[in-house]
């Protein structure tokens, strides 16, 4: 797999410690392309997450997710959330 595949992620992992891990995998030699692959694809996993949800969130939980979003706002990430 190669981060040509810029709107994809390439792998989802989770550590001992519950960290999540979005892993990017390149097995080509570096370029100037490679680099351009590699900005998109840096784009496709920092500017936008998406949380999908069947139950609408209670009043302190939608008070969360506003604050959440502005913080991700101010670091130029978008939060979409999604009731299924």
């Amino acid at each position: 797999m190669t981060v040509e595949r810029t709107g994809v992620i390439d792998l989802v992992t989770e550590s001992k410690e519950g960290v999540v891990h979005l892993v990017m995998t390149e097995d080509r030699p570096w370029d100037r392309e490679r680099l351009g692959d590699l900005q998109a694809k840096l784009n496709t996993y920092l500017v936008r997450i998406q949380l999908d949800y069947v139950f609408p969130p209670d009043e302190f939980t939608r008070e969360f997710l506003a604050r959440a979003a502005n913080i991700c706002e101010e670091s130029g990430i978008e939060l979409w959330m999604n009731q299924l």
